[in-house]
């Protein structure tokens, strides 16, 4: 599995906020990591709807973390972007033309559930090695 560009976007954006420990907005965010700002703001909106940062208006608005990033897993962070984590599409059991002669299908699943149950173990902090 490769994480996104979109995903080591959201980990360093996250890192950054915990590391910081107040708020900052898109623009700064999108300086100090070196992401275009467009693409901040959609990934900072997604992660605000997901409550994973709130935003905040006025003059020391910007966005903040909801949370410590040690009780945000990467499957949670996967799912507030709106990933897939799945390895094949059967993965969600979607029909597949092989299904009655699939080889695979039983070692894909274990796999997959092996997958996810790794990324709930794995949280955001592990990663980023940034506390909040």
């Amino acid at each position: 599995m490769k994480f996104s560009k979109e995903m080591d976007q959201a980990l360093r954006s996250l890192g950054d906020l915990a590391q910081t420990g107040s708020s900052l907005s898109a623009r700064d965010i999108s300086i100090r990591q070196n992401i275009p700002y467009e693409k901040i703001s959609k990934i900072l909106q997604r992660l605000s709807s997901a409550q994973v940062v709130e935003s905040r208006k006025g003059r020391q608005g910007g966005y903040v973390l909801l949370k410590p990033l040690g009780q945000l897993s990467l499957l949670e962070l996967h799912e507030a972007l709106g990933e897939s984590t799945d390895v094949t599409p059967c993965s969600r059991g979607k029909i597949c033309p092989s299904r009655d002669s699939c080889g695979i299908k039983a070692g894909l699943g274990q796999f997959q559930e092996d997958l996810n149950r790794l990324l709930r173990n794995y949280s955001v902090e592990d990663i980023t090695g940034a506390a909040l």
